[in-house]
């Protein structure tokens, strides 16, 4: 059953073992490759986990949104709801660093970009992604504490 299943697959998704030859060639010959996956695995990592908090984030503030707000149209639920807009969009921008490079949905054409250039240009945009993601989930986070905070004081 498995067997018929990975077929399909292999199918679906144009897979080829010349691709993943091709692929690990290519990666072989990047200068500073280690430097540069040491660097991918890192961010990888740290964007998962982060990811982790803002999924959590989302969760708690749609929850939020629902219980503690009486009124939908109050400037409170505005603001939850600017909050997960932005926590979406954060999110979008750690599944952009978890990407994984290669075949088949990643290959890098050797005839437009040089490998070196390709991974150094990815490193540089995962690295760039990542550290503005991180800044504005402090943002959204330290905001959110203080507002409901404030809310809480206030207007309870």
């Amino acid at each position: 059953m498995l067997v018929f299943v990975d077929k399909i697959l292999y199918r679906i998704m144009r897979l080829e073992i010349s691709d993943e030859n091709n692929y690990a060639d290519l990666r072989g010959s990047v200068n500073n490759i280690d430097h540069i996956l040491y660097d991918m695995d890192l961010i990888d990592s740290k964007s998962a986990a982060l990811l982790t908090h803002v999924s959590i984030m989302l969760a708690v503030v749609v929850g939020m949104m629902y219980a503690l707000i009486e009124s939908q149209n109050s400037i409170f639920a505005l603001f939850l709801k600017f909050k997960i807009i932005f926590y979406a969009i954060v999110a979008l921008g750690l599944l952009r660093c978890v990407d994984i490079l290669g075949p088949p949905f990643r290959k890098i054409d050797k005839k437009n970009v040089s490998p070196d250039l390709f991974y150094y240009k990815e490193i540089m945009l995962r690295r760039a992604v990542y550290q503005f993601t991180i800044r504005m989930v402090y943002i959204l986070t330290f905001a959110l504490v203080v507002v409901m905070t404030f809310k809480a004081i206030f207007f309870n």
